[in-house]
């Protein structure tokens, strides 16, 4: 096993390609300040890398709202695509690094338990578009989200 040849990388979006995180965070915020609840960043910690539906459900559990999750993620999405876009960076070296991958003849893939919309946003704000990769899998292609490994695996 460990002397096989690489043959493949798989990165993950947030923490390795870069930090969406205060953005999305930003954007539920406002989201959650439109149903009249104050959210605050650290109240998001727990739900972190989850998923966007646990992300935004868990803190609606934590402030004892009922809210319609699919409206509350797709208004969130709204923000965070008018917001990010400008102000989204790679990590430095990680558009090179992605890019060395794929000229070595190695398959790249991004797998991120984001939802789609944000994975695409994310990529092409980093100039990393998903066509560049030779797969993308997010939260909607696997039936369990992290800290299962469903969507390593699947990459």
């Amino acid at each position: 096993m460990f002397g096989e040849p690489v043959e493949a990388v798989i990165f993950d979006m947030d923490g390795v390609l870069t930090d969406s995180e205060p953005l999305i965070c930003a954007a539920a915020i406002a989201m959650f300040r439109e149903h009249g609840v104050t959210a605050r960043p650290e109240d998001f910690h727990p739900f972190v890398g989850t998923g966007e539906d646990r992300y935004i459900g868990g803190v609606a559990a934590l402030h004892g709202v009922a809210l319609d999750i699919p409206a509350a993620k797709r208004r969130t999405y709204e923000i965070y695509l008018r917001d990010a876009p400008g102000r989204l960076r790679a990590f430095p070296g990680a558009t090179a690094l992605a890019r060395q991958c794929r000229q070595a003849g190695l398959k790249v893939a991004v797998a991120s338990s984001a939802d789609w919309i944000k994975v695409a946003a994310n990529l092409n704000a980093i100039g990393l578009p998903p066509a560049e990769w030779d797969v993308v899998v997010t939260a909607e292609d696997v039936p369990h989200k992290k800290p299962a490994p469903d969507i390593f695996l699947a990459a």
